[in-house]
C-alpha cells in the first residue's frame, strides 16, 4: 500500500520494480495514470472487489 494517492508516488514506486508485469488496482484515475507512467509494459487489471462492485451497480 502506498502511502498517498498520487501519480508521481504511484509511478515512483513501479519505476523501482521493473519487474512488475501486471498491475491489479482500483478504478482511481491517479493510479492508472502512474502505473502507465512509471511501468507501460505492465498490464492494468481490476482487482475482484472492483468487478464485482462495477457488476452490481450495473444490475442495480
Amino acid at each position: 500500500m502506498l502511502e498517498a494517492r498520487s501519480a508521481k508516488e504511484t509511478a515512483d514506486w513501479v519505476k523501482q520494480h521493473p519487474e512488475i508485469e501486471v498491475v491489479s488496482r482500483e478504478r482511481c484515475g491517479l493510479y492508472a495514470q502512474g502505473v502507465w507512467q512509471g511501468a507501460p509494459q505492465a498490464r492494468q487489471v481490476a482487482d475482484r472487489f472492483h468487478l464485482l462492485q462495477n457488476l452490481r451497480e450495473s444490475i442495480e
